[in-house]
């Protein structure tokens, strides 16, 4: 991996780790004055508002990112056809809120829904022209506008939800996190954006398949909780949305970063053919050593984790983030694959992943032997995902003609191999601190597991023979390091 690549890849993990402390420290907050109905009535709303958003995607973030050279008309263009997408899609939601509440059965929804139209007319109005400091790499201005707008919003939004203690807490601040947003996109760039729709054909002939795309994606990421909240309550659907997130934490928040960097990586350099698919091996490989450790980690911690950072009424969370935690890191590497095939611009292959990821959840949750619960949502999700990644890495390795596959599975090999080390470890560790305080065991558990899997990586590195890695890149930054000191 190259240099400008770590560092642009270092600043955006920072910048989302930040946000995420915040984010962390208001779920801690509201978890324990909302309840777990409050986050499902939320969490249906944002369903609602997230199907409208992506039904109405007309894909100007995608296309301005593979343009080489967007003029200003460019730029504008993309910016009126965002904010008709916006204003359409608050007329559907202020308009169609009722049929909504009919459909999930809560008349509390109409007023919420009415209320989040609010939120879209405000989104269309920031500056389009953010997207540049992902297009041109500039990380750095990228992370004060998420730290700019994010701080001041979860202040505000805990300070309501302490103040009322009401779901009402999460829908108003989620609006004026919005107008916080709009108001730092033209603090940070000053050139506003006009009225112009001169260059919509080309935006458009990208955005058909972006389009189709986003709204299978909608729906692969959608579908548990719109079935949750459809067939089961509110309840459980908190439990499943808060136990999703907080699995998420330890993968999407370091990978995701990297993804985002990696996107416009590989549009500038897409056709360097054989570099491509090492550079996204190194990469993959990278990611599976935070991801599949964070999954093993959560799996053999997650009743103290619950305790300690939900506490008690979420308890019943406990199951759906064990097996969420494996859904999250398996999702989290595919998308890795998914980068290359958007960069390539192969988006109906992308749309017929999801669609493939849709299917098999819905087969999953839906048999009898099952039953209509959110633990067994939670199985149908990992399952779909699992299915998802390998349909992924195989059309990469058959489409470009290399052994990635092979590559694959030798990169995965060694962390797979030190996670179940170090779960067989805490396995025989946990019941011995059986009489500590919960948090005390839990951080025990955390520095114990990290410490054991650092020394099984290695040792399984040096058995194989020191294959080129991740374990020998940070062992050469610490040996450098170490030289300059």
């Amino acid at each position: 991996m190259s240099r400008s690549f770590t560092t642009n890849a270092l600043i955006v993990i920072s910048m989302r780790w930040s946000e995420r402390l915040l984010g962390l420290l208001s779920m801690i907050i509201l978890a324990r004055v909302l309840t777990p109905a409050d986050f499902g009535l939320v969490a249906i709303a944002w369903v609602v508002i997230e199907l409208l958003d992506l039904v109405t995607d007309l894909g100007v973030n995608v296309a301005i990112i593979r343009k080489a050279n967007p003029d200003d008309d460019y730029y504008d263009t993309a910016w009126t056809m965002r904010l008709i997408q916006m204003t359409f899609a608050a007329s559907v939601l202020f308009f169609g809120a009722g049929q909504f509440s009919i459909f999930f059965g809560d008349e509390r929804l109409i007023e919420i829904l009415q209320t989040l139209t609010l939120f879209f007319l405000i989104s269309g109005l920031e500056n389009i022209r953010i997207i540049d400091f992902q297009k041109h790499m500039n990380f750095g201005k990228d992370f004060i506008f998420f730290v700019a707008r994010k701080l001041p919003t979860i202040l505000i939004t805990i300070s309501l939800a302490l103040a009322f203690q009401s779901y009402w807490a999460l829908i108003i601040g989620s609006i004026v996190g919005k107008i916080i947003s709009v108001i730092v996109s033209y603090t940070m760039v000053r050139r506003a954006p006009r009225f112009c729709l001169s260059a919509w054909r080309d935006i458009f002939g990208i955005s058909q398949w972006v389009l189709l795309r986003s709204v299978l994606l909608y729906i692969d990421n959608n579908l548990p909780k719109i079935l949750i909240g459809k067939f089961i309550n509110t309840n459980a659907l908190g439990h499943y949305t808060l136990g999703a997130e907080l699995a998420a934490i330890p993968t999407t928040e370091v990978l995701a970063p990297i993804n985002r960097v990696l996107f416009p990586t590989l549009a500038r350099n897409f056709n360097q053919g054989t570099e491509t698919i090492r550079t996204l091996s190194r990469v993959l490989a990278t990611q599976a050593y935070i991801a599949l450790p964070a999954a093993f980690g959560i799996y053999a911690i997650t009743d103290d984790l619950i305790l300690v950072v939900l506490g008690q009424q979420w308890s019943a969370a406990a199951t759906i983030l064990a097996t969420l935690a494996f859904a999250s890191a398996i999702g989290a590497l595919s998308s890795c694959a998914s980068y290359l095939l958007l960069a390539d611009g192969r988006l109906s292959i992308l749309a017929g992943v999801s669609l493939l990821q849709i299917i098999t959840f819905a087969i999953i949750f839906l048999l009898p032997e099952g039953g209509i619960n959110v633990e067994h949502a939670a199985e149908a999700r990992l399952a779909s995902n699992l299915a998802g990644g390998i349909c992924l890495f195989t059309l990469i390795s058959w489409s470009s003609q290399q052994p990635f596959f092979s590559a694959i599975m030798g990169s995965l090999f060694r962390p797979i191999a030190a996670s179940v080390v170090m779960y067989g470890s805490l396995e025989w560790i946990t019941p011995m601190l059986s009489e500590w305080i919960v948090i005390f065991r839990l951080l025990t558990n955390i520095t114990a597991g990290a410490i054991i899997f650092t020394l099984a990586a290695y040792s399984i590195w040096f058995i194989l023979g020191k294959p080129d890695g991740p374990e020998r890149f940070l062992l050469d930054k610490l040996m450098m390091r170490w030289r300059v000191r």
